[in-house]
C-alpha cells in the first residue's frame, strides 16, 4: 500500500513528538540541576512511546476490521451505540 504525502507527514509529526515527549520525560527524571536528558531514559521512554502508539494503532486496526466484516445488521446496531 502506498501512502499518500499527508500519511507520511501524519507519520513523521508523530515521531516527532514521541521524540520530544521522551526527552522532556527524561529531562525530568535527571538528577537536578541537569540540562541534559539521561540517554538510557530517554531510549526507554521512547520505546514505551513508541509502543503505546503501535498499540493503540492495532486497537483501531482490529476495530475497523471488526466493523467491516460484521453483518450489515450488527454494524448498524454498533454504530447507533
Amino acid at each position: 500500500m502506498k501512502r499518500t504525502r499527508r500519511q507520511e507527514q501524519i507519520r513523521l509529526d508523530l515521531f516527532d513528538a514521541a521524540l520530544l515527549l521522551a526527552e522532556g520525560q527524561a529531562r525530568a527524571e535527571s538528577p537536578e540541576g541537569q540540562h541534559r536528558p539521561n540517554w538510557a531514559d530517554f531510549i526507554e521512554n521512547l520505546s514505551r512511546i513508541s509502543n503505546d502508539f503501535a498499540q493503540a494503532r492495532a486497537e483501531k486496526e482490529q476495530l475497523r476490521m471488526a466493523i467491516v466484516s460484521a453483518p450489515s445488521s450488527t454494524a448498524i446496531e454498533m454504530s447507533a451505540d
